[in-house]
Formats: structure tokens, sequence, C-alpha cells
């Protein structure tokens, strides 16, 4: 690794170095015929070409406390690391140059050791699904059945919460969970909606069955005031006993090699998955003089996304080969590898992330905005929901006259420099605001791409860009009365570390001590269970203890349709389903000394614990 020339000089040094290049441009110096063909050498030895590697501290959780039910912790594995140089190039004829820079990328995989051996969330219906594929406003043959085996396999989730109920003699959980199936049928069965519109056999009998079990459901529910138990659960398996038949006969409708998928995917998920990666790229703030070409121009958030995200097939049926390389055609990025900033075929070709990552085919899936203060949320939702943005751009600051709104809804990633938004920061570190949009995930031995949520931001550190980010499972897509959850307060915290504080035993503590919150010790961990609007690894300011949850429990509420004791609305009570927690601020550690090819990051959270 060549002399990194930012290391080497205190932030003095740094200053004087800008007012240098600022001189350089201003007095014409580069443009005088004496300097032809002598651009790169010029910038070279005005500007920092050298960089070293970052990653997301992986967390520690040694002394996290769950409440009653059992919360999973996820935590990445050890990053891998990898040399990427770049080239900067600019200007034209006599006065063209190119300067050649180092770079790192790093990322690390989430997996998820028995990911659902704790929870009671049943399985959506095939996600990818549209209920009406040909627009015309009413779906048709496998689409409409599917999205009613969706309604199905919620409402068996609700008997099964009810009987749970029962087991445990509780009024309040029964009451609950017949309350949420009564009013899903009630929606379901409503004039005009799509089961109405059905005009198939198979769902003429759904309905009828669905009319009968919601008189049951309302019987079961008298049942249970009366303290009638043994009346209330037998009614309650007449309920399973009928839905269960109504999946059997919507399944038997629909295409078998649908069904087949469905289960190959579920068996995944019911495996050890992989439910997240996270990447970081480092490239030093390097400069053509006289503004002739820039990192820090070149790299906009759509050129980084379209080396990492892949274009999604025209037929949009996602029928990838499992352990299939992204496709190289030999001349991959080659039309922005044209530009000012050459990258590392890594980069620019989609090799440095283990997954596969695709654009979204149709719009099924969007992104959902919740702040309290200086606490923001976002969550996978369905495109149709209300709040639904297409990508939303988290601001890093916090709520004040130069940040009035904590983040904004954008229609596509933007192809500026601007596009990162404003940096929050000090004169040492600059952090950008953070991107967060829905993608198809396929990792290593999935056997076909899932819904997830892809985020990344932009840090600038110690005269260098980092440029981080990665995705995490769409939990909310796939399984009924849960959600994913990004969650912040504030700009990423960029720590930095030496490779002996990276290797100490004490690293954990290191980190901790460099940070300025308290909630930075659990980095990147994921955090999947109940909902616990008290839960000390989300931002203070959407806690109950501070007033969050005025709104934080409502949002989640309506976004994973869980349920209340006060009924559909979210007005009050508890919110029955779980949620997959993510800090997106999670802090970022940087080496600022050493060779960055002798130096391991470490794993996150022990990899699927569970805290009972």
């Amino acid at each position: 690794m060549r002399d990194r020339q930012t290391t080497k000089r205190s932030a003095s040094g740094r200053a004087m170095t800008a007012t240098r290049r600022q001189l350089l441009a201003a007095t014409g110096v580069l443009a005088v015929g004496s300097l032809a063909g002598c651009l790169g050498r010029v910038a070279s030895a005005t500007t920092n070409t050298g960089a070293s590697p970052a990653a997301f501290y992986g967390g520690d959780t040694s002394d996290i406390k769950a409440g009653d039910e059992a919360l999973r912790l996820f935590g990445t594995t050890g990053s891998d690391i990898r040399y990427v140089p770049a080239t900067v190039r600019g200007g034209s004829g006599a006065l063209s140059g190119e300067v050649d820079i180092e770079g790192w990328g790093t990322s690390a995989v989430v997996p998820a050791k028995d990911l659902n051996s704790s929870r009671s969330n049943k399985p959506r219906s095939i996600w990818w699904a549209d209920p009406d594929s040909d627009d015309d406003g009413v779906g048709d043959g496998d689409d409409i059945h599917l999205a009613i085996l969706d309604i199905d396999l919620e409402l068996s989730g609700y008997v099964e919460s009810a009987q749970a109920g029962v087991e445990d003699r509780s009024e309040d959980d029964t009451e609950i969970a017949l309350d949420a199936f009564i009013n899903a049928t009630t929606k379901a069965l409503k004039k005009g909606d799509r089961l109405d519109r059905c005009s198939t056999d198979v769902c003429g009998t759904v309905r009828e069955s669905m009319e009968r079990c919601r008189q049951l459901a309302g019987d079961a529910g008298d049942a249970v005031d009366a303290e009638n138990w043994g009346e209330a659960n037998s009614l309650l398996s007449d309920i399973e006993r009928i839905i269960g038949g109504d999946i059997g006969r919507l399944e038997d409708a629909i295409d078998p090699e649908i069904i087949e998928a469905m289960a190959k995917l579920r068996a995944y998920l019911d495996g050890n998955p992989t439910i997240g990666e996270q990447f970081a790229v480092c490239l030093p703030d390097a400069r053509l003089p006289g503004d002739r070409g820039s990192v820090e121009a070149a790299l906009t958030p759509k050129r980084l996304a379209n080396g990492l995200i892949d274009e999604v097939r025209e037929d949009d049926k996602v029928e990838y080969e499992v352990e299939a390389p992204p496709e190289d055609t030999g001349n991959c990025g080659d039309a922005e590898q044209a530009g000012a900033l050459v990258l590392h075929r890594d980069i620019s070709c989609r090799n440095l992330l283990s997954a596969r990552l695709f654009e979204q085919g149709r719009e099924k899936r969007g992104v959902a905005g919740f702040t309290a203060g200086d606490g923001v949320a976002v969550a996978g939702v369905p495109a149709a929901d209300d709040d639904a943005e297409a990508i939303l751009s988290i601001a890093s600051g916090r709520l004040d006259q130069t940040t009035p709104l904590l983040y904004q809804g954008l229609k596509k990633l933007s192809d500026s420099s601007g596009g990162w938004g404003e940096g929050t920061g000090d004169d040492d570190v600059a952090v950008s605001s953070t991107i967060v949009m829905p993608v198809l995930a396929q990792p290593r031995g999935c056997p076909s791409p899932m819904p997830a949520l892809f985020y990344v931001k932009r840090c600038r550190h110690d005269d260098q860009y980092i440029y981080c980010g990665g995705w995490v499972i769409d939990d909310g897509a796939l399984y009924q009365n849960t959600l994913t959850v990004l969650v912040g307060e504030g700009p990423t915290e960029v720590i930095a570390v030496s490779p002996e504080e990276v290797a100490s035993d004490r690293y954990s503590d290191i980190v901790a001590r460099k940070s300025e919150r308290e909630r930075s010790r659990y980095g990147s961990t994921m955090f999947l269970g109940t909902f616990d609007p008290d839960a000390d690894y989300l931002p203070e300011e959407l806690l109950a203890s501070t007033g969050g949850k005025k709104g934080y429990d409502i949002y989640i509420h309506n976004k994973s349709q869980t349920t209340t004791s006060n009924g559909a609305d979210g007005g009050g009570g508890a919110v029955t389903g779980t949620s997959l927690v993510m800090a997106v601020d999670a802090p970022v550690v940087h080496l600022v000394t050493g060779e960055g090819n002798k130096v391991k990051f470490k794993a996150g959270a022990e990899l699927s614990k569970a805290v009972n």
C-alpha cells in the first residue's frame, strides 16, 4: 500500500493542500503550455490518492435485555476486504490527464440460523404475484387466487393467536385476535372487493366459508366473555378446519410451478438463510486540478447503485439460477467507465456483494417513513399504501431551520453529486442523506429473488469518501403481521480505528468510548421480536417513555397490519405483531493507519442469538 498523504499530515496540513489546489486553479497555472501533458502528475502532487478500508461496526449485544417474548439477534460475519483501485481522469487534448487512486471494498453477510423457529407469523402467498397483472382492475386466474390465498393465510394467523389466548386463559389476547379476524373477513367480503369480483367456483366456496367463519368468530367471542373456554376452543377448531380446507382448494387451483416456487422459498427461509448484507467502498477525495474531474462529482447515487443493482428481466418471472454469478458480457459499465471516474470491475460489475440485487420489475413494494422529534423510522410497505414512496431520502441532520424535514420521497435516483444531499458533520466528518428503496435480493443458495430494502449513504472522513450501505430482507412482504424497520436519529458516526484496536479483545469497549450515542454499541445488529415500544435499541425519541408511543406504535401497527385492543384503527392497546429492526445510522469504523489487506473487521452479534 502506498504512503497515504492524509495520514501523514495534520488537519492544518489538509487545509493547506486545499488552499494550494485553489491557488493553482485561480492563477491559471494549469492552462499554460508548459504543463501540457502533465496534468496527471500535477494532480498526484496536489490531491490525495490514498485510501483505507471501512466497515459498519458489527456491535456488542452482550448486555441486551428482552421482555416477555423471545428476541432474536442477527449480526454480520467477518468482513471480506478487497483492493479496488480506480482512476480519475478529465480534460481534453493537451490539458487531459488522469491519476490512479487507491480503493478498498468491504462486504459482510448477515446469516440467520433458524429464522422462523420462534415466531408464529404466517407466510404470505408468493410475494411477487401481481393481483392484477393485466391492469384491468380485476385479477384473473392464478393472480386473484394468490391474492385471496394471502387473505386466508392472514386469517389463519389470527386463529392461531386466538387459540394461544384461549390456552393461556387470556381474555384480552383472545379478543384482540378475534376482533382482527372479524375486521379482516369483513373487509374481504366487502362488496366490490377482490373476492366479490372473482367468479370462479373456488372463490364462491371461499366466500361462503368466510361468511360462516365470521359468524363462528363472533360466537367464540361470546364464549370468551362468558369464560366458557372449552366452547371457545371448539369454535376456533372449527374455524381452523374450514380455513385450512379453503387454503388447500386455492393451492390446488394455482399453477403447480408457483406453489413449488413458494415452497422452495419458504424452505430456504425456514433453514439458515442470508437476510442481509453490508458494504463499504472507500476512495480518496481525489480531484484533477481545474475541476476537470473528481471522485465526488463522478460517483453519484445512480452511478453507485448501477454497480450494485441489476435491471430486472422483462418477463419479471425472476427465474434465475441459484448459484449463477452476475452475467459478465465483457463490457460491463463501459458507458459510465468512459467518464471521469474509472471504477474497479468489482464495483462497476456488481461483484462486491455476494447476493444479486435486482430492480423491482413492477410496482409491488414501496417505503414509508415516520418521525418523532429527531427519531426516524422507515419501513417496507405495499406500493398501494397511502404513504408509500418509490425512494426515501433520510436527512442526516437533526430538525432545525436547515433541516425542516427528516425524510422526503424521490421518484428516481439522482445522477448528480448533489443527489447525496447536504452533508452533516464537523470539519473531520461529513455524512450525506441515506437513500432507502425496495429491491429484490437473491443470496447464494436462495431459489429465487426475495423482497429487500436497499440503503446507502456517503461519508467523508480523513480526506476520503466512504460509500456505505447494504440490504435487509423486507419481512413484511414475506410474512403476515410483521415488517422491517430501519431506524435512526442523526448522522452516522465515523470512528477512526487502528489495526491494533480492531484486533484487541477490548475492541467493543474502544468503539463504545469513541461513540457519542449509547445506542451505537449495538452497531448494525438486527433485532427480530414482538414490538417493544421501550426497547433500548430504538432511538430515544421513538421510545414510549419519551412520548414516541403517541405515534410510533400506531405507525408500526398500521404498516404491519397488526392489531390493537381498540380494533383495526391503531388507536390504542398493544401491538401484537413483530418487527425486524436495524439502525440505519449504525457507526462506521474506518482504518486510519496500517495496511488494509492485513486487517479483519470482526463479526457482529453472536449469530442467531436468542434472548429470553
